[in-house]
């Protein structure tokens, strides 16, 4: 049977048996033709500005290379690049400037140096961020006599900060970096209001969404077969169990194809043998997709629940355990966060792909943080969206 032909018995059996597809009700686009001249306005800044641009980088390149005789000083550097995300200009750089402190100062995975809180924590996550196999053995240095965190006082609000982004990186079976992160979550809410209000805003921030966390083709089998299987679910008003729920919709979410479209406009980099690994699902690619199915589940259960939809794990773990929604909640946290520790883990050097490969990963990962933030911004894009989404494309910073 031709493709067109199958196609009008589908039509037609649709319309013969009264069937509809549930509808997503998104709003019109907040944008309007905004976008239609945006192309050529970036290139017009891009002319523009594109020596200065270029003459920038090259004197961000030389602090970076220039020898020095206290390494650890370009560790601010490389946290202020990080964090004004535009490390991907430097990343060689970056790596050299790691390497060789990761040398200097690692010995059998342990962090030699000692120093004052808030360089040790910074220096741990760089090294994790970065894939160097770093001990949480440092985490030790922050502990007073009786083998407790000692308490800090507000005088050391970097070295709090810089703690508590450091406990992100951990992964699994990391108690002490578990317990550096329920002590340093509680301090910083606690003198949250003692702050002046630009301090107390980049702490909401940060407590909010942590630092680290802030198409060629593909066998489509798999998907085309979830989604049949969670077609047959809605029909049947079935609710599997979680297991069986998270088999399939771990792969209806298709968040593995979406990893292997970012893969586009990367040159001769990309081979064969990346496609391959991506398609045999890898620990941190089925990471990835437990964190975009659940934080998809969370924001989006109770709406899509009105208009007819496939059930979601909070109906199957409320259905199996006989628990209320927050304790399903509750428990889709506690797996999004063994997500994030089989993301860090992955991260770590040495890689089976090359790192620019595994990045692309993560910030996918970190870009869901923004799509499903206390809300479901892919579907309600008018909030949280839009402000973003306006921040980095549309209100530029003047130069």
């Amino acid at each position: 049977m031709s493709a067109e032909a199958s196609s009008l018995n589908c039509l037609y059996l649709d319309a013969k048996s009264g069937l509809h597809r549930p509808v997503a009700d998104f709003h019109p686009s907040v944008w309007k033709d905004y976008f239609l001249q945006y192309v050529s306005d970036s290139m017009e800044f891009v002319h523009n500005f594109g020596v200065q641009i270029e003459t920038l980088k090259e004197e961000v390149r030389k602090m970076l290379v220039l020898e020095s005789e206290k390494p650890l000083a370009k560790l601010d550097l490389i946290d202020s690049i990080c964090r004004l995300g535009v490390n991907r200009h430097f990343e060689f750089e970056i790596f050299e400037v790691l390497k060789h402190v990761h040398m200097d100062y690692v010995e059998n995975e342990e962090i030699i140096l000692e120093d004052n809180h808030r360089s040790l924590a910074m220096l741990f996550r760089l090294l994790r961020q970065h894939g160097f196999h770093v001990s949480p053995n440092v985490f030790n240095k922050f502990k007073d006599e009786q083998g407790n965190f000692s308490g800090r006082s507000i005088i050391d609000f970097e070295g709090i900060l810089n703690l508590y982004e450091a406990s992100h990186m951990r992964i699994h079976e990391e108690y002490i970096v578990e317990e550096a992160f329920v002590l340093t979550s509680s301090q910083l809410e606690s003198i949250v209001i003692q702050l002046n209000p630009f301090l107390a805003t980049q702490v909401n921030h940060s407590l909010g969404q942590s630092l680290h966390k802030n198409l060629p083709r593909l066998e489509f089998k798999k998907v085309v077969h979830a989604y049949m299987t969670e077609a047959k679910w809605l029909n049947n008003n079935y609710i599997p169990t979680t297991e069986e729920y998270m088999r399939t919709s771990t792969i209806s979410c298709c968040y593995s194809l979406l990893i292997t479209t970012s893969y586009i406009g990367m040159g001769n980099t990309i081979t064969e043998d990346i496609f391959k690994w991506v398609t045999n699902e890898p620990k941190i690619v089925k990471a990835a997709s437990v964190l975009c199915r659940l934080m998809d589940d969370i924001v989006s259960n109770e709406f899509e629940q009105k208009r007819g939809h496939v059930c979601s794990f909070l109906e199957c773990y409320m259905k199996e355990y006989g628990v209320s929604r927050d304790a399903a909640i509750d428990e889709c946290r506690k797996r999004i966060t063994l997500a994030w520790k089989d993301i860090n883990e992955e991260c770590l050097r040495p890689n089976i792909v090359p790192m620019h490969f595994l990045m692309r990963i993560l910030n996918l990962s970190r870009f869901l943080v923004v799509f499903y933030k206390d809300d479901h911004n892919y579907t309600h894009s008018e909030g949280l969206m839009k402000t973003s989404i306006k921040a980095l494309l549309v209100d530029s910073i003047p130069i």
